[in-house]
């Protein structure tokens, strides 16, 4: 069976990448902190779909954990398809952010993404193929006041991505960034948006890991699964910085 490794996968789109993958015959490997709620989706997707899951507890923020899973035994099997998820979002002004929440936002969405990306990203390429989606955001589009770093740490892993799309392409990888929107998920209430104006434009799971699986199957280098998102990706290219940044800062100061 082909083996697919889910990032964050105790919740929101890394819960439902599972379950999409595991529908396909997809055996895993999944990891995120919650280790409890990774067991129970282990015990759903083995009585479901009578496929192998392996579970890996891990804080990827902490270093000796993140430097665990990079040499486990799992992650030397053939990864047919990586999930790289796990990434967390902070609202409010730069300067406020107290300096743990700053590491620990660049901890998960740069370092341990990049690491982990780099670890079966070679190893795909040794073996000249393999699919990675990598969990970027609108937010990586543009300046993003309020979500500043948020924002940044998107914009790193929508650009890194579509490099290495490029690098892949020859030697059997594709590499897919997922930039979706607002999901229906606990991202909202763990970046601090306790106010959402725009529930409207809030997409289910299901449908996001739909579109992205789809997009990675036909070489997709961007899956934007909304229109309206895919049309403010070009806005970003017509638009003044500026002024587009400030519009975004009034709109995000509000609450969202």
């Amino acid at each position: 069976m082909p083996i697919g490794f889910i990032t964050g996968a105790s919740s929101g789109l890394g819960r439902e990448f599972a379950r999409a993958l595991a529908a396909r015959g997809y055996d895993l490997v999944i990891t995120a902190r919650r280790t409890h709620r990774l067991e129970e989706l282990r015990q759903e997707l083995q009585a479901g779909h009578g496929v192998e899951v392996d579970v890996l507890g891990c804080d990827l923020t902490d270093e000796g954990q993140l430097n665990a899973l990079l040499s486990s035994d799992l992650l030397e099997r053939p990864i047919d398809v990586f999930i790289n998820n796990a990434g967390l979002g902070r609202r409010g002004l730069f300067a406020d952010l107290p300096h743990e929440e700053v590491t620990t936002l660049l901890s998960l969405n740069v370092t341990s993404h990049t690491r982990l990306l780099h670890r079966v990203y070679t190893s795909m390429s040794s073996r000249g193929k393999g699919g990675i989606i990598n969990v970027a955001s609108v937010a990586g589009f543009g300046p993003m006041p309020w979500l500043a770093l948020y924002g940044a740490s998107k914009s790193f892993v929508l650009n890194l991505s579509l490099a290495l799309a490029e690098e892949g392409r020859p030697r059997g990888i594709t590499v897919t960034a997922l930039c979706p929107g607002p999901v229906d998920t606990e991202f909202f209430e763990s970046a601090g948006i306790t106010e959402f104006h725009y529930k409207s434009t809030l997409i289910t799971p299901d449908r996001v890991v739909s579109h992205a699986l789809d997009a990675l199957e036909h070489h997709e280098r961007v899956a934007i699964p909304r229109l309206l998102f895919r049309l403010q990706r070009l806005v970003h290219t017509v638009v003044p910085e500026g002024l587009l940044t400030r519009i975004t800062g009034q709109v995000l100061r509000r609450g969202v």
